[in-house]
């Protein structure tokens, strides 16, 4: 992996993108607009403005019953970063977009030293994030991190939140944070996957999918990204091993 480097993200303004300079309880945007810093977590987010989409999503996941387990067992995320390994990113930050507690940014950073970022709506989810991360309430649709700050930007079991014109802002969002060289990941459920379906046909389903939403092709994804400009560094199905705590 890449050499260690304390230096974390640069925060934007979700307004215009333009960086955010730190102060005393928080962050404040050139025309003087505060975003406060409470609890470990930077929040972004004007409660006022948002739209009926990430209302829906806050209100969601602020219901869950988290327990500080993540459903997925160490070895998939070992497999995970050693593929970004093979990658090589620029040394600096993961951001874990919509990432909840953050366990794929915790993951990078106790291996590799590199700054993680975990962004995400709700504020109670961050809550139960490693305080060593960058914890941020903010809409990843919008700027929420300055151009070029970040080595790897990944939607981890979140970009299915996503759909239409909000994933195309999403993804904007998270590809002009890249630093060049760096890696876009996208890890999401696959509609072809069989023990996902019997799971999906069962009660049980209910327990782990609170919500609906249409898995990720990733052909039309893929095109995509292309039309962007990115190149497919690898596309591969993985059976992830289950956190048998998650299970009990």
């Amino acid at each position: 992996m890449t050499e260690p480097t304390t230096t974390g993200p640069t925060l934007a303004d979700p307004r215009d993108g333009r960086a955010l300079r730190r102060v005393a309880g928080g962050f404040v945007a050139d025309d003087g607009r505060q975003y406060p810093r409470a609890d470990g977590i930077c929040d972004l987010i004007d409660d006022a403005a948002v739209d009926d989409a990430a209302a829906h999503e806050m209100a969601l996941f602020d219901s869950l019953a988290l327990e500080g387990l993540c459903y997925f067992a160490p070895p998939l995320f070992d497999r995970v970063l050693a593929r970004l390994d093979a990658a090589a990113p620029p040394p600096g930050p993961l951001v874990e977009i919509g990432g909840g507690e953050g366990y794929l940014a915790a993951a990078w950073w106790r291996l590799t030293g590199q700054p993680g970022v975990v962004c995400d709506l709700s504020r109670r989810a961050l809550g139960h994030a490693d305080p060593a991360l960058t914890r941020l309430r903010a809409d990843a649709r919008r700027p929420y991190l300055a151009e070029g700050s970040v080595a790897v930007a990944a939607f981890w079991v979140s970009l299915h939140h996503f759909e239409g014109a909000d994933r195309a802002r999403a993804l904007d969002a998270a590809l002009t944070a890249l630093r060049p060289g760096g890696v876009l990941l996208v890890f999401e459920p696959s509609a072809a996957f069989a023990p996902r379906r019997l799971f999906m046909a069962s009660p049980l389903a209910r327990l782990v999918y609170v919500d609906r939403e249409a898995p990720v092709d990733p052909d039309p994804l893929d095109a995509d990204l292309r039309r962007r400009g990115l190149e497919r560094l690898g596309l591969e199905g993985v059976n992830p091993p289950y956190n048998p705590a998650f299970l009990r």
